[in-house]
């Protein structure tokens, strides 16, 4: 197994595609990984997109099963 060292990521803890390039070249095992994380962003910026685009800034999307008694 190789060892992966990686520059810092930005601030805003993105991750770019040469990051997931990079990725795959130095571990080309973790296709299925990085693809489910690909699939996990854009269904994220999707949702975001929509409230915003209705301006719902107030509902919380958190999952509420392990809070209650």
């Amino acid at each position: 197994m190789t060892e992966v060292t990686w520059p810092a990521l930005p601030a805003l803890g993105a991750t770019s595609k040469a990051d997931l390039r990079a990725l795959l070249r130095a571990e080309p095992k973790l296709i299925l990984g990085v693809l489910v994380f690909i699939a996990a962003a854009v269904a994220a910026r999707r949702g975001s997109r929509k409230a915003i685009r209705s301006q719902d800034f107030g509902t919380r999307l958190w999952d509420e099963s392990s809070r209650q008694g």
